[in-house]
Order: C-alpha cells, then structure tokens, then sequence
C-alpha cells in the first residue's frame, strides 16, 4: 500500500503534505503549551521569582526591555527600589532610549568601572550567546551583581544571528552555566528548562554570592529529584533511541546545585 502511493504521489508533493501537517500540529501545540514557546515559559519563570528580588536591578543587553507578549520586565520586579536597562550602543541602535547605560560585556571591567558591585540583581535574557568571550561576559555579569544574576539561555535553538549587529556564538548545558559562574564566585540556586518535544528549549538560570538566603526560598520551587536532561524529550521524539540510554539522560538537580 505504502509503495502504491509512494508512486502515485510524487516525492516533492510528499514532503509538502508532510510539512504542511506539521506546521498545523505545532501550530495547535503552541497554543496549548507556553512550554514550546520558550520565551513565554521563561516569562513564567521570571514572574514567579521576581517579586522576591530588591534593591537595584539591572537589565543587560536588554534592548527596550520588552518581554515580547506586551510587557516590560520592569514590571516583573515589582519590590525593586530601582530599575536600568544597559545596551550594546551599536547593536540595534534604534532599540537604545535616552536614558540606557552602555556597556560591553566583551571587554573586561576597568577597575573604577561605576558598574562595579552597582546593582543587588543583574538580569540578562538571551545574551550570552551572541558573546564569543563568554567567560569574560560571565565574569562581568558576577562583577556588576552584589548578589544574584539571573540568566535566560538557549540549550537548543537554531542558528540566529544579525550578520550586522551580531553573531551566534554558544550554547549552553546546566553543567557548563554551573562551572561558569562557580568559577566567578557564584553558586547556582535555581535552573530549570522548558524541555519540550517540539519547541526550542531554553535554562533558566539563577545564581547567588549568598546562596544561604535564598535556598529555602528558590529551592522549593520545584523538584530536585532525578529529571530528564534538556532535549530528552525531543530525542526520544524524533529517533529510535533506547530505554537504558533515555535513563542516562536523566540530571539529579543536586549535582547542579549543591
């Protein structure tokens, strides 16, 4: 039956229908799922967890600071004493306002830098990537914070860059953001990813110079059994992968948070 239609119908027309099956399926899948719209599940994430931040609050790279469903993350913050958005001056200009500081993560903080220990929360969506001296963007992010940096970071995602403005460098495992911020000082005390089948798949991360506050507050947030790695789910969607190799997928959410 399978070869009678294969030749009737033609290979191209095929793959049409298949896509255009697809794109209904994931199309009915995103409206019943923020989790495969990862910036909403990030949006989630954040207003869940930020109205236990104060002080001052910046966001880096933050560009006009919106949350792409009609809402600034100012408005996230809700305890903040103060909030800044800082930019890149020459990545999309036209998304800088009057009163944005600048700042280039690339480049190593001078010492003297009024950036230096400036806000209690840093908070930096979807950034990272785009930065080729990631260690150096992460040791700054730790240097302007006095306390919690807060990291939105895409796990898989297809290549997306603005040849123009900027490139796509990174991406990044719960491992890797865990070492990269021990190294500066900082203690992860929440990570978590939307982990959906069809969807990009993003790590939200939080990490803490004083990660004794904030243990029985984050931490009960979520499970900290064994739950599947980032993009289990679509492997075992997409190909014919095995039981027993499914169960080496699985992370103890307290080997990444110690």
């Amino acid at each position: 039956m399978l070869k009678r239609i294969e030749n009737i119908i033609p290979l191209h027309y095929r793959q049409k229908i298949l896509k255009k099956f697809f794109s209904i399926a994931v199309s009915y899948w995103r409206r019943i799922s923020r989790d495969c719209d990862p910036r909403k599940w990030s949006n989630d994430e954040l207003k869940k967890l930020a109205p236990y931040f104060t002080g001052r609050i910046i966001n880096i790279s933050g560009g006009k600071d919106l949350d792409k469903e009609n809402e600034k993350y100012n408005h996230y913050f809700v305890n903040s004493d103060s909030f800044t958005v800082a930019n890149y001056p020459t990545q999309y200009p036209d998304k800088c306002q009057a009163n944005d500081l600048f700042l280039d993560l690339s480049v190593p903080l001078e010492d003297g830098s009024p950036f230096l220990a400036a806000y209690d929360v840093v908070f930096t969506h979807t950034v990272l990537e785009h930065i080729y001296e990631l260690n150096t963007a992460v040791s700054n992010l730790c240097k302007i914070s006095k306390d919690i940096v807060i990291t939105v970071i895409p796990f898989i995602q297809a290549f997306h860059q603005n040849e123009e403005y900027y490139h796509d460098y990174w991406r990044i495992s719960p491992y890797s953001i865990y070492n990269l911020f021990k190294e500066n000082g900082f203690d992860t005390v929440y990570c978590k990813w939307n982990n959906d089948p069809i969807g990009n798949i993003y790590l939200f991360h939080i990490a803490s110079k004083k990660k004794e506050n904030w243990e029985h507050i984050i931490m009960r947030n979520y499970d900290k059994s064994f739950i599947q790695g980032p993009g289990a789910f679509r492997q075992s969607l997409l190909s014919n992968i095995k039981i027993e190799t499914m169960i080496n997928t699985k992370i103890k959410i307290s080997d990444v948070i110690e």
